[in-house]
């Protein structure tokens, strides 16, 4: 039995030393991740595009989760009590709200960016001018922003500290018309706009891998474009497959947190889940700001070599291939 603060514990230390751990290197891989991959944008003007407008902007919303929630769900954990006043709590609850619902859209818009530049390929330029991406960011933020704030109107929720999770955010059993709205607009539409995109991005791709067959039977005339369209197919799938990676990990991180907050909403804070249940599927919630770096480090070629000579501080080299861009297709 270990003490902390004002309160008896009854954890092991033992326990809360791997606990701590875990939430450590979701925040470390979090802040770390995410600046280099700002440090790789901003660095490498050949990187810039619309489509790592968005990456960029993920990469604010996921470092700003890793700097300004993790913290301190990391100090409360080992407290075992919130460490910074209620006052605070609510401010708070609603940077969290605000960064991990903007992390959620941005997946959105870069699922939007990639269906136009695959689907729509000759309108792209068009369907993602600069003023449409402006807008898309725009909602991005301002979305988050008023559903941060609606717990405000018309007492339509609050803030709280929950143990369990040892983080403040809203009372999810308080208002099951608010809290359902934000399950709607946080995360289902979101991933509606994901799976949407990749159905329709990966039916052009089959498309383009059956025309390819096609054009190989006809012979050598076709043999040129047939070429053209395979190293469109290559660069289409790498995107699809960037896509799929991306709404897989959305779903392994998010949807069992919504599980848990769906519970708490439908039986009035009074969810049977056992603590350990909330806090492993608030900190996986949290793990996705942590994982989504690594993703873009691990599949896209560009970033990932710009990282590395980032970190063997050698940022005035160029990058060696440009054409091993995979999600960048536009």
């Amino acid at each position: 039995m270990v003490t902390f603060g004002n309160g008896t514990d009854s954890r092991s230390m033992a326990f809360v030393a791997i606990q701590s751990s875990f939430m450590a290197i979701i925040m470390l891989s979090a802040t770390l991740g995410n600046t280099l991959v700002l440090l790789a944008l901003a660095n490498y003007r050949i990187l810039r595009n619309n489509t790592t407008v968005f990456i960029a902007n993920l990469a604010v919303a996921d470092l700003s989760v890793g700097l300004t929630g993790m913290p301190f769900i990391l100090g409360s954990s080992i407290a075992n009590r919130w460490i910074a006043g209620d006052v605070f709590c609510t401010v708070n609850g609603i940077t969290n709200v605000i960064f991990c619902v903007a992390s959620m859209l941005t997946l959105a818009g870069i699922a939007l960016d990639r269906y136009f530049a695959i689907v729509h390929p000759f309108r792209y330029l068009e369907l993602m001018s600069g003023r449409r991406v402006a807008v898309v960011l725009a909602w991005v933020w301002l979305q988050p922003l008023a559903l941060a704030l609606l717990p405000f109107a018309w007492s339509w929720s609050y803030y709280k500290y929950f143990h369990n999770e040892y983080i403040c955010t809203i009372d999810w059993g308080y208002s099951p018309s608010f809290s359902c709205s934000i399950f709607a607009l946080g995360f289902f539409a979101p991933l509606t706009i994901m799976f949407f995109c990749y159905f329709h991005i990966l039916r052009v791709a089959r498309r383009q891998s059956r025309l390819i067959v096609d054009m190989e039977s006809m012979g050598s005339s076709e043999s040129a474009l047939a070429t053209r369209r395979a190293r469109r197919l290559k660069r289409d799938a790498k995107a699809a497959f960037m896509l799929l990676v991306l709404i897989g990990n959305f779903m392994a991180c998010w949807l069992p947190h919504f599980v848990g907050i769906l519970c708490l909403v439908f039986t009035r804070n009074d969810c049977p889940f056992s603590d350990a249940v909330f806090t492993t599927t608030t900190w996986l919630a949290m793990a996705n700001s942590g994982l989504n770096p690594v993703i873009y480090g691990l599949l896209d070629g560009r970033i990932r070599q710009a990282v590395g000579l980032i970190l063997r501080c050698r940022m005035r080299e160029r990058l060696k291939d440009p054409s091993i861009v995979t999600i960048n297709t536009n």
